[in-house]
């Protein structure tokens, strides 16, 4: 167990104290794991030098109070029941934070939001009742960062569990940790999709839809709720797009009419809408260069490829010797296809040290999984930059899934 910065600001506090004449006399033992004996007697000893003086047991029992406190459980995904959806929650949050060092753990509306969805989600998979996620291409391409973060995490769960997660569940579980990246991290859309709602059937309906809507949704943001006649007033709509539960006139702007019970093709309409990028333009110098373009004109392999680039881009200072095995780990896990030919391959995380896309283009294809790949986009990201510019990398290679 590791001792954290509270535990040597505690340790700080201590030293302080004894040195100053005030040490802790009430012992007030309590029985404590074994690692936290140990994290404790480990501090005291760093800490007599410092002192001086004798350090009663009570000052031990005090530290471990305070390290017990404060620990941070590491669960095995070997241990948790398949069943329970708290454990899962704290896994899979815990696991970004390890892996990826986004820390997400201490964001209550994420744990309850997948908490809900994740119960839900646990039922499905026991019963194997496949439901379909119309989006799951949609949130591939927008969402790229949240979606392999998320995808790692299942991945690593799902390795211990008696249950198959398909991808339109996993995709569903993206959105959530999707927002939870763009509330802490900025990572995801600088500007957050605003629509407006219009009905006409009164308060109750109205609030009954916006809640359902954000429940979805959460990155939406609802500017304004409007009569028809309230709407037909207006001369402009600065929103993004409409929802409305009757009929509109549209100013410039889509409307998406719904049903108080919508349907599931008008909610795949309202979710295209709200997973398109209006961050920033398209800045192709930035990322595509003469060096990082390649054509293949004889027969390779999808590893044979992979290792010539990455070969070059570590000769180069982009990446380090990690970042091969990373990005053929991550094919293995499901394919970076998007379709129409086209494939994404990219690191398991954010491994590179700076950025840059690897361009190839190969006439005759090259075997990838089931599918054939003919312009092969290699992503090199660093950490740093994709928080910094995150909507330009996904603009640059926003390609149709």
């Amino acid at each position: 167990m590791r001792v954290n910065a509270i535990c040597g600001f505690t340790g700080a506090v201590a030293v302080r104290r004894i040195s100053e004449g005030y040490p802790l006399n009430d012992p007030g033992a309590e029985e404590i794991g074994d690692e936290v004996r140990e994290a404790a007697h480990h501090l005291i000893n760093l800490m007599r030098p410092l002192v001086s003086k004798p350090i009663s047991p009570a000052e031990e029992n005090w530290l471990r109070v305070n390290i017990a406190a404060r620990r941070i459980q590491a669960i095995a995904p070997s241990a948790i029941n398949a069943d329970d959806a708290d454990a899962l929650v704290d896994y899979l949050l815990s696991f970004i934070n390890t892996h990826y060092n986004f820390n997400l753990q201490n964001d209550q509306q994420l744990r309850a939001d997948l908490l809900t969805h994740i119960k839900t989600m646990i039922t499905r998979v026991r019963y194997q009742i496949h439901i379909p996620n119309p989006l799951l291409s949609n949130i591939k391409q927008h969402y790229p960062m949240a979606y392999d973060v998320t995808l790692a995490a299942v991945t690593s769960w799902g390795k211990y569990t008696p249950y198959v997660i398909t991808e339109n569940e996993i995709g569903f579980l993206v959105l959530h940790i999707g927002v939870g990246l763009e509330r802490h991290y900025d990572v995801g859309y600088q500007r957050h999709p605003q629509v407006l709602l219009v009905c006409d059937s009164g308060n109750s309906t109205l609030r009954m839809i916006e809640a359902m809507l954000l429940r979805k949704y959460p990155q939406l943001q609802v500017t304004a709720r409007l009569s028809q006649r309230e709407y037909e007033a207006r001369s402009r709509i600065d929103e993004d797009f409409v929802i409305s539960t009757i009929r509109l006139s549209e100013k410039e702007k889509p409307v998406v009419v719904m049903s108080p019970f919508p349907t599931g093709f008008q909610l795949e309409q309202i979710g295209k809408l709200v997973l398109v990028d209006r961050t920033r333009p398209y800045m192709l110098a930035k990322f595509f260069d003469a060096q990082h373009f390649h054509i293949v004109d004889r027969p390779m392999t999808q590893s044979e490829l992979f290792r010539q680039l990455c070969d070059q881009l570590e000769a180069e200072g982009f990446v380090d010797a990690a970042f091969y095995p990373s990005v053929e780990e991550r094919e293995a896990i499901v394919s970076t296809m998007l379709g129409e030919g086209i494939a994404l391959p990219h690191s398991l995380g954010l491994l590179a040290k700076k950025t840059v896309v690897y361009t190839v283009l190969a006439p005759h294809g090259i075997a990838w999984g089931d599918d054939t790949a003919y312009v092969i986009f290699l992503l090199a990201i660093s950490k740093s930059e994709y928080e910094e510019g995150d909507g330009d990398i996904r603009s640059v290679c926003d390609v149709p899934a």
